[in-house]
């Protein structure tokens, strides 16, 4: 990345004569992003700062000291530590320096923007928008269709999250690697893992696998769309993401990926210990029947209603005032209501239910020979 100034810097309004700037990064990933920026001025800066703001996290200024070069330019240069600044892999950074010199106004050299890409693939890249979302899919080997099949996901994931939560201008990037060992050291290699199948949305990408392209379709079918909601919800909720209680940020994403059957032998967790924003202990039950409590609100009570109460918690209500908010109803007769509704029936009407069509045919079959075995009797 380069760009080159001579003689006259022109940007926003701002007139400086008589410098050339040069500046570049280098990316090596897992390792560090140099920034470097080489100039000629009529005079020596006195005081040379780097602004450094990555996707998510806040800004800073690090003040450098410009090294004079052998051939009478000088450089400035600062080299960013990926596992100290915690950086995800594909997380973009806008960087922007300012030079002072003596009896001058500070040069404010353009901003740009940087990519911590993952080099180690070549990938290929989809990218449209889909509606006030700016879809990008990247993913590698020679054929096309995992690209495809994730993109008719996220197309439909998407006009889903839109109707519940909508945001007036998201990005979503989407990066498929070819294995999770690659995915996993992809971001143990910046400081972070793959927790319970899982990234962290914080990160701002979306991550999942797509072992070759005859199972891509498969692989994403529930990955996809899960991983999709829980960075939508984030980029919805900000700070307050963490405060959600855990059976709607968890129960929505699975509810989108299909992933809430139940076990009927499963003890259903009271909703009260759902409500509370960290992970029940017995996790895969929790999920599911999160994600079952979900598909019953929106069955029950409509997708308007859904909305109200993915709205209430992204404002940061809790669970009583959200479920009362948005549905008309306590908690406590939620919960009634759902497990009425999930209630497995009796085992005689289960087992009718089940098999009454046979009995019914076994039944008439009987009948029927009854009736060809006894014939009326014949007079003499």
């Amino acid at each position: 990345m380069r760009w080159f100034i001579a003689g006259l810097l022109v940007w926003a309004g701002l007139v400086i004569q008589g410098g050339q700037f040069e500046s570049e990064t280098a990316v090596t990933f897992g390792q560090r992003i140099v920034f470097t920026l080489t100039a000629v001025t009529d005079e020596l800066p006195t005081a040379v700062t780097l602004t450094i703001h990555p996707a998510n996290q806040d800004a800073q200024t690090m003040p450098l000291h410009p090294q004079t070069l052998d051939d009478g330019r000088w450089q400035a240069q600062f080299a960013l530590e990926p596992q100290v600044w915690g950086l995800s892999p594909f997380t973009t950074i806008d960087y922007e320096w300012t030079v002072a010199i003596d009896g001058r106004e500070p040069i404010i050299v353009p901003r740009q923007t940087v990519t911590y890409q993952d080099d180690r693939f070549a990938w290929k890249k989809i990218e449209q928008p889909l509606g006030g979302t700016a879809v990008s899919i990247f993913w590698s080997g020679a054929s096309d269709k995992p690209g495809r099949d994730a993109f008719a996901i996220t197309q439909q994931t998407v006009a889903t999250l839109q109707n519940i939560l909508p945001l007036p201008a998201a990005a979503l990037p989407i990066f498929l690697y070819p294995s999770t060992a690659d995915l996993r050291a992809a971001l143990r290699l910046n400081g972070h893992d793959w927790v319970a199948g899982h990234t962290d949305p914080a990160l701002g990408v979306v991550l999942v696998t797509a072992v070759n392209d005859k199972t891509a379709a498969a692989d994403l079918r529930a990955p996809l769309p899960h991983e999709i909601a829980h960075v939508w919800l984030y980029q919805a909720a900000g700070a307050q993401y963490e405060t959600i209680p855990y059976w709607f940020r968890e129960g929505l994403a699975v509810w989108l990926a299909g992933e809430q059957t139940v076990e009927t032998t499963a003890v259903p967790l009271p909703l009260a210990e759902l409500c509370r924003a960290e992970p029940p202990t017995n996790t895969e039950t929790a999920a599911a029947q999160s994600g079952a409590l979900v598909q019953f609100v929106d069955e029950r009570y409509g997708r308007a209603t859904l909305a109200a109460l993915a709205k209430a918690f992204v404002a940061g209500a809790d669970c009583d005032t959200a479920v009362s908010t948005a549905l008309g109803v306590s908690l406590a007769e939620l919960e009634n209501a759902w497990l009425h509704n999930s209630q497995s029936p009796p085992t005689a009407v289960r087992f009718w239910q089940q098999n009454g069509v046979w009995l019914l045919l076994l039944v008439g079959g009987f009948l029927l020979m009854g009736l060809l075995l006894v014939r009326p009797g014949r007079g003499d």
